[in-house]
């Protein structure tokens, strides 16, 4: 009897198909497989273990439970020039923890709303947390504090406050305004390193 010969969709169905009873952790359109727990999509070219991510977003939702939490944005862009923006979440108990980072993002553009958009979206999967965000970590930039007061409509507690990295980085930029010939030194260094393509492309890797 001659092999019938499976489809791609087909195939991926098996594959996600012990992780996925009753069809309430994944979805498929044939070629991104949709994670329903956490919002994301995952690319059937990765090799990622289903089981596993699964498992670790619903550690997640254990280890936070009913406590407050506090929530850090950073923006960053990639070797591809790309923005990047990542989300970390932490609980607020008391005690010295860590953060987790639970969703990381490629933004099309930076603005409020992206920004606003990333952290509302990447939230939903934990219960309750309209109630639980208390502190806003993230830069003092002028589009993501109106993004962090738009926040405050989903989040009534919301309570923004400025990374110290980057309090620290205005004392400076305040203490090269007073030296001036050393801030013309720091000037003329960046940008004799902007004009060497080499000297960025190391400083990327």
């Amino acid at each position: 009897m001659a092999k019938i010969k499976s489809n791609l969709k087909s195939k991926i169905s098996n594959w996600i198909a012990p992780y996925n009873e009753n069809k309430e952790v994944f979805t498929l359109d044939g070629k991104v497989i949709y994670c329903l727990v956490c919002n994301k999509c995952v690319s059937t070219k990765k090799k990622y273990l289903l089981d596993h991510h699964s498992k670790i977003m619903n550690q997640i939702i254990r280890y936070i439970g009913n406590n407050y939490v506090y929530i850090i944005i950073d923006k960053t862009t990639d070797p591809k020039d790309l923005a990047i923006a990542n989300l970390l979440i932490g609980k607020l108990d008391g005690t010295p923890n860590k953060s987790y980072l639970v969703a990381c993002k490629e933004l099309e553009s930076t603005n409020y709303e992206t920004i606003c958009q990333f952290t509302n979206s990447s939230l939903k999967i934990f219960p309750g947390i309209e109630q639980k965000v208390l502190i806003f970590i993230s830069d003092a930039g002028t589009y993501t504090i109106k993004a962090v007061n738009t926040c405050k409509i989903f989040f009534p507690k919301l309570i923004h406050t400025t990374c110290m990295a980057l309090v620290a980085n205005r004392i400076l930029e305040k203490i090269r305004e007073l030296y001036p010939d050393i801030n013309k030194l720091i000037n003329d260094g960046k940008i004799a390193f902007l004009k060497a393509p080499s000297r960025i492309n190391k400083y990327r890797k």
